[in-house]
C-alpha cells in the first residue's frame, strides 16, 4: 500500500503496524499520543481561504518539539494546529481521493474549478448586494467612489460602468466633482468627452474594467444592476448574475494559472474534508451545524459551548455511551387524588460514540492536565468531610478574542480586546461531570488578563459548598446522569 504523500497519518500508521508486535487498538494509541510536533509559531498556514499565524501561549514553548501527550497537558497550541492539519489531509483523501484524482484529472479540476468560481462569486454578490441595496443612485455612486483612486481613468471607469446610458453632462459633472481638489479637477470639456468615449461599456469588457478601475468587476455590476431593480432580492441578484459570475472567473481556467488553480481545488477539497470532521464532531455533541474550515478549529475557533464541552466529558467517564441530556426526570400532577398524573422520561438505551480504548487513553491524558500540567491546582482531588477522596481530571482553555486593525503592508494600528474567557472541563471521581467558564466582555475584557487557572481556582474553592452534593450518594442521583450513565455520573454546572 503506497498513501498518499499528503497522508502522514496513514503513513505513520503503515510505518508504525509494520514495526511492532503488539498491534492492539490500545498498542496503537498509547504510541499515537506520543507522536512529536514542532511548536514553533514560525510556519504560516495556508487554511480557510487564506494565510493564517497561530502563537503558543507560553513564549517558552516556542524553540520545542513536543508530544501530543505532553502537548495536551500543557496547551500548547502549535502542535494541535500542526495535528489538526494532518487530520484535514487524511479526510481530504478519505473524501475526496488521492490528490492524482482531483489535480491531475482536467474533467476533475474543470468541475471543482466550476464549483469554486460559483460559490466564492456568491459570496462577492451577496456582501455587495448588503453594502448598496436600499441606496440612492448618488448613494451608492459615493460610496463606491471613496475607494477609488482620484485618477481620471478610474473615475470615468466606474462612472461609465455603473451608468453607462447616462449623458455627457452627468458624466462631465460628476467627473469634476470627484476630482475637485486634484490636479485634473480642470480637465478641458474636450478631454472630458475624450473620456466618456474611451471608457464605455463597449470598448472594455466588465474585467478589464474592474481591472482598470481596481474595482471588483461584480461590484461594477452590482451597482448597475441594482440601477435598473431596485426592488431585487438577494435571490434575485444571485440568479441574474450567474452568466456573468462564470465570465468573472474565467481567468481561472486559463492554464498560465495553474498553481492559482490547484490552490483553490486544494481549497474546496479541505472544505468537504471539514464536512466530515464537522459530522463527527456533531456525534459527539457539537452544538453547531457547520464546521469554520481552518486549523484554528483545533485552538478554540470551532467555539463549543460550555454544555456541549459537559457532555462530551461525561461521555468519556461513561466509556464512550452517551445519552440525551435532561432537566426534567418526572413531572407530577394533583398527586394523591382521582386526577393523579405522572410524566417520566422513557428509557433510552445508552449510544455507543467513542471506543472504550479512545475514552481510556483520553481519561489518562485528562488526568494527567490535573497532576501535572495546567490544572494541577486540582492535583489533590476533593476531600470529602469523611475523609474520601475524589479524583479530578479535565482540560482547561484560555481565550483572548481580539479584533486586530492593520494598515498597508500589515501594520498593525489598532487591537481591541473584545472577550476573555476561562474555561475548565472537569469529571470529578465517577459521578460528576461539568464545565466552569469566566467570562468577560468588552469594554471590559480589556481590564482582564486571567487565564484558565482562575476556573481550576475557581472549582477548588467550591469545594466546601459541593462536598454534601458529591458526598452524599442519595443527593447525587437527583442530578441529571451523564450522557450514556446508568445514573453513574452526574452533571455539575
Amino acid at each position: 500500500m503506497q498513501p498518499d504523500k499528503l497522508d502522514a497519518l496513514t503513513y505513520w500508521a503503515l510505518d508504525y503496524l509494520s514495526r511492532t508486535p503488539d498491534r492492539s487498538l490500545r498498542a496503537m494509541l498509547d504510541a499515537a499520543i506520543e507522536r512529536k510536533y514542532s511548536a514553533s509559531p514560525g510556519e504560516t498556514f495556508y487554511t480557510g481561504g487564506g494565510a493564517q499565524t497561530f502563537n503558543n501561549f507560553e513564549a517558552t514553548d516556542n524553540s520545542r518539539i513536543l508530544t501530543v501527550h505532553r502537548a495536551f497537558q500543557h496547551s500548547v497550541n502549535l502542535v494541535f494546529v500542526r495535528m489538526m492539519r494532518d487530520i484535514v489531509h487524511y479526510e481530504m483523501i478519505q473524501t475526496v481521493g488521492p490528490q492524482s484524482q482531483w489535480l491531475d484529472d482536467p474533467a476533475a479540476r474543470h468541475l471543482y474549478l466550476t464549483r469554486f468560481a460559483d460559490q466564492e462569486s456568491r459570496v462577492y454578490m451577496g456582501r455587495f448586494y448588503k453594502k448598496y441595496h436600499g441606496r440612492s443612485n448618488d448613494e451608492a455612486l459615493a460610496i463606491m467612489l471613496r475607494n477609488v483612486r482620484k485618477s481620471p481613468p478610474k473615475i470615468a471607469t466606474v462612472l461609465r460602468s455603473v451608468n453607462p446610458d447616462e449623458s455627457q453632462e452627468w458624466f462631465d459633472a460628476r467627473m469634476r466633482a470627484a476630482l475637485k481638489g486634484t490636479p485634473a479637477e480642470w480637465l478641458s470639456s474636450e478631454d472630458l468627452a475624450n473620456l466618456y468615449a474611451k471608457y464605455g461599456v463597449d470598448k472594455f469588457n466588465l474585467n478589464d474594467r474592474g481591472y482598470i478601475a481596481s474595482v471588483h468587476p461584480l461590484e461594477l455590476w452590482t451597482v448597475n444592476y441594482l440601477r435598473n431593480h431596485p426592488l431585487a432580492s438577494v435571490d434575485d441578484i444571485q440568479e441574474a448574475s450567474r452568466d456573468v459570475r462564470a465570465t468573472t472567473y474565467s481567468w481561472l481556467f486559463k492554464t498560465r494559472y495553474h498553481a492559482t488553480q490547484d490552490r483553490r481545488i486544494k481549497r474546496m477539497a479541505e472544505a468537504e474534508a471539514f464536512v466530515q470532521i464537522g459530522k463527527s464532531w456533531r456525534a459527539l455533541g457539537y452544538p453547531f451545524a457547520s464546521l469554520t474550515p481552518s486549523y484554528a478549529a483545533a485552538v478554540g475557533a470551532s467555539g463549543d459551548r460550555p454544555a456541549a464541552l459537559a457532555q462530551l466529558i461525561g461521555t468519556i467517564a461513561n466509556d464512550g455511551k452517551t445519552l440525551p441530556t435532561q432537566s426534567i426526570a418526572t413531572l407530577e400532577f394533583a398527586k394523591d387524588t382521582p386526577y393523579e398524573t405522572r410524566f417520566a422520561h422513557a428509557a433510552t438505551a445508552p449510544r455507543a460514540v467513542l471506543s472504550p480504548e479512545i475514552c481510556d487513553v483520553v481519561h489518562q491524558l485528562l488526568r494527567d492536565v490535573v497532576l501535572g500540567g495546567t490544572a494541577k491546582r486540582l492535583a489533590d482531588g476533593i476531600t470529602l468531610p469523611d475523609g474520601r477522596r475524589l479524583d479530578v481530571y479535565g482540560k482547561t482553555g484560555t481565550g483572548d478574542q481580539r479584533l486586530n486593525v492593520f494598515a498597508r503592508g500589515a501594520r498593525l494600528i489598532e487591537s481591541r480586546k473584545v472577550n476573555r474567557t476561562a474555561t475548565f472541563v472537569f469529571a470529578i471521581g465517577d459521578r460528576f461531570f461539568g464545565t466552569l467558564t469566566a467570562y468577560v466582555h468588552e469594554p471590559y475584557a480589556a481590564r482582564y488578563d486571567f487565564t484558565s487557572a482562575l476556573s481550576v481556582q475557581l472549582l477548588k474553592s467550591l469545594t466546601p459548598a459541593l462536598q454534601s452534593l458529591l458526598g452524599d450518594g442519595d443527593s447525587a442521583t437527583l442530578a441529571s446522569p451523564a450522557a450514556g450513565s446508568d445514573e453513574r455520573v452526574s452533571d455539575v454546572r
